[in-house]
């Protein structure tokens, strides 16, 4: 949610401490996760304003520059902090904030799921990365096809492997097996609204639902799904998994190779939507605005980029300004689905890649710079409402590529892994987690260039 405010002044700043990060003296509302109010005023920049879920405290921070002036709900907030003007929430801030240690503040923790290495976590933004052994539960030559976590659930992080469904705790530090109905997950997705509901899509193709958080799973009817491809001769697979974020209870699933899938009522019924694809191997599937503000679905394939602005009835052909139409991933900017960054390249897995971002919800592209010489097609692309300007960026043979201003410009990090199939990352509450790692050695820090 995103509502127009008025400007801040830097007389309001001066009547505080100063940037830093500052606590709130009075309870605030546990709902309320994320604030952002943004300044004109190129020494403010803008300031965010967090109220943590696990905690009763608020936090604000002076953060980059921006050029509009705007309050941004990234979740759910009570009625009284929603509905204040910016003036007297910002002047509420200042006389009710005092400046507080940074350990209260959430940690990063970023994840990499593997073809053959299981999962990796780093909590250093991506410079160093470790691996939890056998004996914490996933065996280590899982393949790790996907990730999800929900706002709500800090301790909780799920992961979709060639044996099912596995869920990691931070309080215990253990992967736990809770899908022993159904194997090899491709894609996995919670409901935004209900953390107890959660959706995986599966190889050979097939869609489940939990209502338990994953203890019990039924089957999806999905009439015309193949579990089997005519074209490559082989097995289909539900690619992604997509929660509407713009329209409640809509579902997308992508099938490889086998089209677009869509619900409007939860999950419990389907229909195929293929009208005007060029092929049925579909990867991926972004919902965006448009710069007249409309609804706009953007599914990427391997014969290139398709958008449709119907609710997906039909869809067009977008060809990109690239020696290549292969796309794989595609995801909105969590507060401006207008900004759309797409993964491109020449192939699975290809020796060469692109990122490609636009401004107007698909209808032009521009090339961001990666670092360096890219390996293989640019294949997951990994945001959080918690900070959107945080964005991690994979290729498909395991380079790894970290932005802290939108896209704008990006760093390369140091480790390269042998093949990627997920990237997820998450804001995690410091003091989360009740028990150490049983982690191999981690990888030290080397920084390549940035651009």
């Amino acid at each position: 949610m995103t509502r127009r405010c008025g400007v801040l002044t830097h007389k309001m700043l001066s009547r505080g401490n100063g940037p830093g990060a500052y606590r709130r003296s009075d309870p605030a509302p546990r709902s309320v996760c994320a604030v952002t109010v943004i300044s004109r005023n190129p020494i403010i920049r803008y300031f965010l304003l967090t109220f943590p879920t696990s905690f009763k405290t608020g936090f604000i921070l002076v953060l980059t520059h921006r050029e509009e002036v705007h309050l941004a709900l990234n979740v759910k907030c009570r009625d009284n902090i929603r509905k204040q003007p910016v003036q007297r929430l910002t002047m509420t801030t200042q006389e009710h904030f005092r400046k507080v240690d940074s350990d209260m503040l959430d940690e990063i923790h970023v994840y990499a799921g593997t073809a053959g290495h299981s999962a990796w976590f780093s909590e250093d933004q991506g410079l160093t990365w470790s691996h939890p052994n056998s004996h914490s539960g996933m065996y280590l030559e899982a393949r790790v096809w996907c990730f999800g976590s929900h706002a709500e659930l800090h301790d909780t992080l799920v992961a979709g492997t060639d044996e099912g469904v596995f869920r990691w705790s931070e309080r215990t530090a253990r992967w736990e097996c809770i899908s022993t109905q159904i194997k090899d997950v491709w894609s996995i997705a919670y409901d935004a609204r209900d953390p107890s509901t959660l959706y995986a899509g599966t190889r050979p193709a097939g869609l489940y639902r939990s209502r338990d958080g994953g203890e019990t799973w039924s089957e999806l009817t999905v009439p015309g799904i193949a579990k089997f491809s005519e074209v490559n001769m082989g097995p289909t697979r539900v690619t992604q998994l997509l929660a509407d974020p713009l329209v409640p209870d809509t579902l997308w699933a992508t099938i490889e190779i086998g089209g677009i899938y869509r619900s409007t009522d939860g999950g419990s019924s389907w229909c195929a939507l293929s009208n005007g694809l060029n092929s049925g191997d579909v990867h991926g599937i972004a919902v965006s605005r448009t710069a007249r503000g409309e609804r706009r679905i953007l599914a990427t394939t391997n014969r290139g980029l398709h958008i449709s602005d119907d609710g997906g009835e039909t869809w067009r052909f977008a060809e990109l300004e690239s020696p290549w139409q292969y796309t794989r991933a595609v995801v909105t900017r969590t507060d401006d689905p207008s900004v759309v960054f797409l993964a491109n390249g020449n192939g699975p897995p290809g020796n060469d890649g692109r990122l490609l971002r636009s401004l107007d919800g698909g209808e032009t592209w521009e090339r961001l710079t990666l670092p360096g010489s890219i390996n293989s097609t640019v294949w997951c692309i990994a945001t959080h409402f918690s900070n959107p300007d945080l964005i991690f960026v994979c290729t498909n043979l395991g380079q790894l590529f970290r932005s802290t201003n939108g896209g704008d410009s990006w760093t390369r990090l140091p480790h390269e892994f042998g093949e990627i199939r997920s990237l997820h990352w998450r804001a995690v509450p410091k003091g989360t987690r009740g028990a150490l790692h049983s982690l191999t050695r981690a990888v030290a820090p080397k920084l390549v260039a940035a651009t």
